[in-house]
């Protein structure tokens, strides 16, 4: 059975075994740019947000600099404006 793999852009994998496609787990640490480009934004508007608070700092493993999916999926909830129809200026 022939395995290779593909990721895409949120870091999701899917190992593909004789054409059938199975997804693997989601990763839960993320470098500066993918954490940016997980919720949409350049890398310099991403560290305004982590520098005013609104999105989490990073956890610091031997060195490196890696995000927590999960909590800035959490951050992401948060910031004004998410979820809350009722307040979009554009509904009027």
């Amino acid at each position: 059975m022939k395995r290779s793999h593909a990721s895409n852009v949120d870091g999701a994998s899917t190992a593909v075994f004789s054409g059938a496609a199975c997804p693997l787990p989601q990763r839960r640490g993320l470098n500066r740019s993918v954490a940016a480009g997980y919720i949409g934004l350049g890398t310099t508007k991403f560290d305004t947000l982590v520098e005013d608070g609104r999105m989490p700092k990073p956890k610091k493993i031997d060195g490196r600099r890696v995000w927590d999916r999960v909590a800035i999926d959490r951050a992401f909830e948060e910031l004004d404006g998410c979820g809350t129809a009722e307040t979009n200026p554009w509904d009027d």
